[in-house]
């Protein structure tokens, strides 16, 4: 995983001028375990009670939201008011131009629209075919904001709805890691991040489970308060490792304390949990403002993850909180939309919108045209990305429905067409004798073609 979001890349280099470099956050796998526990999280304390068939779409839209180029709208600085943008103070051989903040992404339709994202995806989905079939017309756009999903939940396509709300709280995530308030580029990589890859729907974080159960989600009136609060705590209240000390340009943290342990002394934090460990140093080391190569906050040694193990243990916390409370503002925002007279139900197009709708729908009919050459079985549909085994029957009220298990399915028909040529062979014996009755009354003969179904 680390190959695929470490992409060492050159990206529009004429409009960037910048060199290789990787922004991604937590791992895409770590960003299903905190949306899983989000969701958990919030049953226990909501009477909405999630159904436990929307889980697996709000975890592939979390996951989904890293599709490049994506991430670089994923930074938000809240003591300088920034998304991604170059800082000499920080990393001055990187210009990586000036990027939207994620709490200004998360709800800026136009710019998700623009062809800079309609790229094929990057990050594969965890969902079955026939779920990705129930969501398949908007896995090939590009806005997932929050309008989008409230537009989807009042329409009553749930699945949708969860599938972009799951992007919202990728973003909201992404706010708890102070790499990303920090606006630190991290081109070799996050240390904390690659600490936090480990913890995955595979092998989750006991402890995570245990700090949940004395505390509720966050409460806050809208979606900017969300990302304001937890980019606030995530900035103030840690380092990356590239933004250790004042001449960053970052006042805080405040140092409370430290403590010699072992062979380096511990600088102490303290938030209303109590105190954390901030960073490790050489005892000959005595200020945060010279020197900070020899200041750190984690070290290959043994041992040297404890200062991580604080952060992870503050920070993964109020990741889950916090989404937790995104989700129950969703449904808050829900019910004003139903009552909004002027809530947009329809999805607005541009003129670029519309003319690729008409691009795509040629290709879809072009694609029926080369399917009816190779198959004589109608009902099967060859969909993309995987869905070939996904079969569309209409019911008795003529609506279309995805079945799956495309070879039991060919198998009823030609059992049912056997029995239906048997039937007509019986008929054909028994009406042997009437021909010449038929004949000498001289009447015409209806001709009717025998339908198999």
């Amino acid at each position: 995983m680390e190959g695929r979001r470490n992409i060492w890349f050159l990206f529009l280099p004429i409009l960037l001028g910048i060199i290789p470099f990787s922004v991604c956050a937590y791992e895409v796998d770590t960003h299903a375990l905190l949306t899983n526990e989000a969701f958990d999280f919030f049953n226990t304390h909501s009477d909405e009670d999630l159904s436990e068939e929307t889980r697996a779409f709000l975890i592939d839209g979390a996951r989904r939201e890293d599709d490049a180029p994506r991430w670089m709208n994923h930074f938000y600085d809240p003591v300088n008011d920034r998304g991604f943008s170059h800082d000499s103070l920080i990393n001055p051989e990187i210009n990586v131009g000036d990027w939207q903040k994620s709490k200004e992404w998360a709800e800026d339709k136009d710019n998700q629209n623009k062809l800079t994202y309609k790229v094929p995806a990057t990050v594969a989905s965890i969902l079955s075919a026939l779920e990705r079939w129930k969501i398949s017309e908007i896995t090939a756009k590009t806005d997932f904001t929050w309008q989008e999903a409230i537009r989807h939940y009042v329409n009553g396509d749930t699945e949708k709805a969860f599938f972009t709300l799951g992007h919202i709280l990728h973003l909201i995530q992404d706010t708890s890691v102070p790499d990303h308030t920090r606006n630190d580029p991290h081109p070799e990589g996050s240390v904390y991040e690659k600490f936090a890859e480990k913890y995955t729907l595979s092998n989750e974080d006991g402890e995570l489970k245990k700090r949940l159960v004395k505390i509720s989600p966050i409460a806050l009136d809208d979606l900017n308060s969300y990302f304001d609060e937890l980019a606030k705590y995530s900035n103030n209240n840690f380092y990356s490792k590239d933004t250790i000390g004042i001449q960053t340009g970052y006042k805080l943290p405040d140092l409370v304390e430290e403590e010699k342990i072992g062979d380096y002394l511990y600088g102490k934090n303290k938030d209303n949990t109590g105190e954390y460990l901030l960073y490790f140093k050489k005892p000959k080391i005595f200020t945060l403002s010279t020197n900070t190569g020899d200041i750190y906050i984690f070290s290959e040694k043994e041992g040297g993850d404890t200062v991580l193990i604080d952060y992870w243990s503050r920070l993964s916390t109020k990741s889950v909180q916090y989404s937790a409370g995104v989700i129950d503002l969703f449904f808050k925002d829900v019910e004003k939309a139903k009552v909004d007279p002027n809530f947009e139900r329809n999805e607005e197009k541009s003129l670029f919108g519309k003319m690729m709708d008409v691009v795509l729908f040629g290709i879809g009919e072009v694609g029926s045209v080369v399917r009816n050459v190779f198959t004589d079985d109608e009902s099967k549909v060859e969909m993309p990305n995987g869905f070939s085994e996904v079969v569309i029957e209409e019911d008795e009220n003529g609506d279309e429905e995805p079945i799956e298990n495309t070879t039991e399915i060919i198998e009823e028909q030609n059992d049912e067409e056997t029995d239906t040529t048997n039937d007509i062979s019986e008929e054909g014996m028994e009406n042997e004798e009437n021909k010449e009755v038929i004949k000498e009354k001289d009447e015409p003969i209806e001709k009717k073609d025998v339908v198999m179904e």
